[in-house]
């Protein structure tokens, strides 16, 4: 029934475009009060390099491009990210979900 509804259309397919549409972004403790900030789920097809680039320009600190498209920044940078990938058009507020105290 509802592939007369919606032909090529799962609810499987659906769900795989809402898990790697999100964005997480991450906070880890290293030591006392150091952080890392993590930022995961960016399209692949995005400039990352320019965009660790830029981030780390606008914040004022270190970071780097992972192996697996991971972008690591240090310090608790979750709110000046959240607001950089808005303000820059990379993605939705929807698609963001930020993770951590």
């Amino acid at each position: 029934m509802n592939d007369i509804i919606f032909p090529n259309h799962s609810i499987e397919s659906e769900f795989e475009q809402e898990t790697q549409s999100k964005i997480h972004i991450r906070l880890q403790q290293r030591k006392a009060r150091k952080f890392l900030t993590f930022i995961e789920g960016l399209d692949p097809h995005l400039d990352l390099k320019d965009i660790i680039s830029k981030m780390k320009q606008s914040f004022c600190t270190n970071g780097t491009l992972l192996k697996s498209n991971v972008l690591q920044l240090n310090g608790d940078q979750r709110q000046p990210v959240y607001k950089f990938l808005i303000d820059n058009d990379i993605c939705n507020a929807e698609q963001i979900n930020i993770h951590g105290g």
